[in-house]
């Protein structure tokens, strides 16, 4: 549907975001964004928790399209998984710049 395409988009736009955070920190050690890094994959596991009860309550309805449906929040769960590993390079980033202080 529109409506979810336009979540995919959301959460894909964080996730972008997130990149482009750890890029910047991968770049600039020194510099780390870490707090940042931290309020995009917050806001990255909102979105997915809000998705995920707004697909729940969609399931029993006539409306929900099963094959669609599964492939839909498989894809959202892939995408907060994917801002995970980026939120983990950064951490891994920040533990390392300790360790040499």
């Amino acid at each position: 549907t529109p409506e979810r395409r336009n979540h995919v988009l959301e959460i894909l736009d964080l996730v972008e975001e997130a990149l482009n955070t750890m890029i910047f920190n991968i770049h600039n050690p020194k510099e780390l964004r870490l707090e940042e890094s931290n309020q995009i994959e917050s806001k990255i596991n909102t979105l997915r928790s809000k998705l995920r009860k707004e697909y729940l309550a969609e399931v029993g309805s006539k409306e929900f399209k099963q094959s669609s449906g599964y492939f839909y929040m498989d894809l959202i769960q892939e995408l907060e998984r994917l801002g995970d590993y980026i939120f983990n390079v950064t951490e891994t980033l920040a533990t390392n710049n300790l360790s040499k202080e």
